[in-house]
């Protein structure tokens, strides 16, 4: 038989190429391996129908005295307050399926984590109100709070931090290995400016950085630091380290969502030198933390108003004739309109949604003077077979890279008594910044669970061998509006909304920090202000 040399050829080279592709099928395997997992975070297609509301069903008309808009840590905060000193009679509506805003949080087989924040720094030596708290639902065990001691099941334990630096993990995350001499010695010298700022107390009598922010100073001495960026103050005080712009940096990206080169330099300041908080059995760098992360707090301020609270309903308009306030929500559960007519509104809900739903001429002229601009976020939830105990530092709770695009992960299973587990969870932080944060929000929600899933692996890779194989589900959050950034003259637009008594904004965003001190200080204050008011 005569042989054709020519197909012979092509035939042992696609046995070749066949060969090739299983091959690397075999080797890419895990990489293509569909890992389980869903996408969840803020309900923007719930959040959106605001730009254009256009609602039919049942109407059912309510009458309430208090109405409060938004069930996050401000929201329930307010509701905490107002049941405290014993008034009921009011009702929480919260566009999710759940309370608790980006600090809310979920469980699988390892236990639970959080969605978003997920810790807590010593109460400051202003926040009364918080230390109160701390009290009242066991965080603080005893009842001097100027030296308060705190519950040693709630403070994260050691080792706390890291950071991968040049090929290895080194504790804390100051960078300290191959750091020369004289950058170490910038690190000494701007710690030594943020102490001195931390004393440091105006004509006022008030401490230049304070929690809550309505009790720092209102000395011009201290405020001109925020007509200029942070990386203008490390310029101007001749701070050149690349060591220690990455870590001002890293700081500025962790508490605001945004790079130092766009946060107010007195953002940026308070970060360093507002928390003085203490505690006799702990060091002022220790932190409150449960696995379930702030979904600790979401589940002590929500247990006892939970039949105030009416989940999945949107607010899409407000109006007010003679003091009294109409309020339109849709019920995404019942399909029925709600509404409700009430004396007192508190808006627990970021400013941008005032600028859809209040239809009060008043207030909406007020509103749209205060431009407001939004972090993005992503929060990835892994569920993780085996220890992460393969290098020369333990894990530890919080555990970032130098050169990685997020902020780290957090290790959910560093509280357990029993530090051998067989599954563990992991969250990794992703502050979205490659953009402007509206380009940023339109690629994050339309990029696959597989993609984002690529994403988090690939940085896990960075620091640890063989994860891919070890993961067993990868849960993603997304936050559009994570938080609101404090971009250089921010002070001049906070408390611009305070003089209504009746229509109390309460959320972060309108005190410029987005951090769970403040948010809670909002929400109690609003819930104050009600209080005071009552006949």
């Amino acid at each position: 038989m005569k042989i054709n040399r020519r197909k012979l050829l092509l035939a042992a080279g696609s046995l070749t190429i066949i060969s090739l592709i299983g091959f690397r099928k075999i080797k890419g395997f895990l990489k293509e391996r569909i890992i389980p997992g869903s996408i969840s975070g803020a309900n923007f297609s719930r959040g959106h129908l605001i730009r254009d509301p256009q609602f039919e069903g049942e109407i059912i008309h309510e009458e309430i005295p208090v109405v409060i808009i938004g069930g996050g840590v401000s929201g329930l905060s307010a509701g905490y307050q107002l049941a405290k000193s014993g008034f009921t009679d009011f009702k929480i509506l919260d566009l999710e399926n759940r309370v608790g805003g980006n600090s809310s949080s979920a469980s699988n087989s390892a236990g639970s984590y959080p969605l978003g924040a997920h810790y807590v720094p010593l109460a400051s030596s202003e926040a009364t109100e918080l230390k109160e708290f701390f009290r009242d639902s066991g965080v603080i065990v005893n009842e001097d709070l100027d030296n308060p001691e705190y519950n040693d099941f709630f403070v994260c334990s050691a080792p706390q931090d890291r950071l991968f630096l040049h090929g290895r993990w080194q504790e804390n995350l100051e960078p300290k290995q191959g750091v020369p001499i004289d950058q170490q010695n910038e690190f000494r010298r701007f710690f030594s400016i943020m102490d001195k700022l931390k004393i440091s107390r105006g004509k006022d009598g008030l401490r230049a950085f304070a929690i809550p922010m309505s009790r720092s100073s209102k000395d011009s001495k201290f405020l001109k630091y925020d007509q200029m960026t942070m990386k203008d103050f490390l310029i101007k005080n001749e701070f050149l380290s690349e060591y220690l712009h990455w870590y001002v940096n890293y700081c500025c990206l962790d508490d605001y969502g945004a790079p130092m080169e766009l946060v107010s330099a007195w953002a940026g300041i308070h970060y360093f030198a507002s928390r003085n908080g203490k505690g006799k059995n702990l060091t002022s760098s220790d932190v409150i933390t449960w696995p379930q992360g702030n979904g600790w707090f979401v589940d002590k301020l929500s247990s006892g108003i939970k039949n105030q609270i009416q989940l999945n309903s949107l607010v899409y308009e407000i109006n007010e004739e003679d003091g009294i306030y109409l309020i339109k929500n849709f019920n995404f559960e019942s399909k029925k309109r709600h509404f409700i007519r009430c004396r007192k509104v508190i808006y627990a809900s970021p400013l941008f949604t005032a600028k859809r739903t209040v239809q009060i001429k008043e207030l909406q002229e007020k509103i749209q003077k205060v431009n407001i601009e939004y972090s993005p976020w992503m929060t990835a939830n892994i569920l993780f077979k085996g220890s992460l105990n393969d290098s020369n530092i333990p894990v530890c709770w919080d555990n970032v890279n130098y050169h990685g695009k997020s902020l780290g992960y957090i290790y959910g299973n560093h509280q357990d008594v029993n530090r051998v587990n067989e599954k563990i969870n992991l969250t990794q932080y992703w502050p979205l910044i490659k953009s402007t944060p509206q380009k940023a929000r339109i690629r994050a929600l339309t990029k696959t669970h597989q993609e984002w899933c690529e994403d988090v692996i690939n940085e896990l890779e960075l620091t640890h061998t063989d994860v891919r194989e070890r993961i067993e589900r990868i849960d993603v959050s997304l936050w559009g509006h994570a938080m609101a950034i404090p971009k250089v003259g921010f002070l001049n637009r906070i408390n611009q909304l305070d003089e209504n008594k009746s229509f109390i904004f309460a959320h972060t965003d309108h005190a410029g920090v987005s951090i769970f001190e403040e948010a809670f200080y909002q929400g109690l204050s609003a819930a104050n202000k009600i209080i005071k008011g009552q006949p």
